[in-house]
């Protein structure tokens, strides 16, 4: 699995911001979320597109669309960081198989990958929204 901490940043930041507003009747436009977090709305919808298909948000088309986080408060770091995983995207070397290293590297990386991939996941599911929420400086 592989992500970009700017990414995953930038996903924790939108899923933040949508939970300060969960109790709003208003749905959150990409516009107003990328003034939040301080990128193009494109970025945003991208984003959301992604935490959409994971089933962490709703989003509502047209002049008063937007989207709203799911009403569950138990969502940790862990499902927002597996809205993100790409599974073999730039996880490997088009290497020479016949030279000793290069025929063995990527399945070599494959079992760190695995391992790493499985501790961050663990531990990222022991942080829950709610809990960053309450650490926000209000």
């Amino acid at each position: 699995m592989v992500f970009s901490n700017l990414e995953f940043a930038t996903l924790v930041h939108i899923m933040l911001l949508l939970y300060t507003e969960k109790e709003s009747e208003d749905w959150l436009t990409s516009d107003y979320i990328a003034g939040s977090v301080g990128v193009n709305a494109a970025v945003v919808r991208r984003e959301i597109k992604k935490l959409k298909q994971a089933g962490l948000v709703v989003s509502k088309e047209g002049k008063n669309g937007g989207v709203k986080i799911i009403p569950d408060s138990e969502i940790d770091l862990a499902k927002i960081y597996l809205a993100n995983v790409s599974d073999k995207e730039e996880k490997y070397n088009n290497t020479n198989p016949k030279c000793a290293v290069g025929g063995s590297i990527n399945e070599l990386l494959e079992e760190i990958y695995q391992q790493t991939d499985l501790e961050v996941i663990q531990s990222l599911q022991k942080i829950k929204l709610s809990s960053m929420y309450k650490n926000l400086k209000k």
